[in-house]
């Protein structure tokens, strides 16, 4: 059944930051009825009422919270969320497809984001040094002349850290240039001082890199 039911609201409630793309942001003042009668020939539709000004709308393009990165995206309909346990943007909504996104903590107690045992391995180094890893940047980059992002996976202090197996998503990436534009992008960051330094962690390099790592960040 693909109408949004009350107890579906409820559930995705905690995810919504706005609706109408950021005009409705009160969220206290907005009552969600699910049965609503219209004058055409579907009858009966679902509509936002706003209390406030005692006015009602769709709820159409709501900014939604990601549940695995907490950053805020805009979604065509909140129907086509009616069956997801959790609530992805476009780029969590891919990664996960590949390889399952799972979090942890940080020894500041933030949640921190991984997908592979590299990325855990890292992650755990740096609690053991007691350094404070947070969740990479997203940086924009073109290729194929189209906008994308690529999400660095780590930054300590200021200095960027990439994990990479040799997996065949990251050999095709080289190969088609997708690779080098991220980089590209990167090093754009680096010329301006946003960052200090950016690292490309693999099991062979691990016990080479890390020792600069610690250097470049303590």
């Amino acid at each position: 059944m693909f109408h949004l039911t009350k107890d579906d609201y409820i559930r995705l409630k905690n995810n919504i930051v706005s609706f109408c793309n950021g005009k409705y942001k009160d969220l206290s003042n907005i009552e969600y009825w699910d049965v609503f009668s219209v004058s055409n020939q579907m009858k009966y539709s679902s509509i936002m009422y706003d209390k406030t000004n005692n006015s009602v709308f769709k709820a159409n393009q709501p900014i939604l919270r990601c549940d695995v990165c907490d950053n805020e995206f805009r979604s065509k309909s909140l129907e086509s969320h009616k069956n997801n346990l959790k609530i992805y943007c476009s780029d969590c909504k891919l990664c996960n497809k590949t390889f399952k996104i799972r979090d942890t903590k940080n020894i500041n107690n933030q949640k921190i984001l991984y997908q592979s045992k590299l990325e855990l391995k890292f992650i755990d180094w740096c609690k053991e040094n007691l350094l404070v890893v947070n969740n990479g940047p997203n940086l924009k980059y073109n290729f194929k002349d189209k906008e994308r992002t690529y999400k660095v996976d780590f930054k300590v202090n200021n200095v960027l850290v990439e994990t990479k197996d040799d997996h065949i998503w990251h050999q095709n990436d080289i190969k088609t240039g997708k690779w080098a534009a991220k980089v590209s992008a990167v090093e754009k960051e680096l010329n301006n001082n946003t960052y200090k330094k950016y690292y490309v962690l693999t099991p062979k390099n691990w016990d080479q890199l890390i020792k600069q790592i610690k250097q470049d960040i303590v």
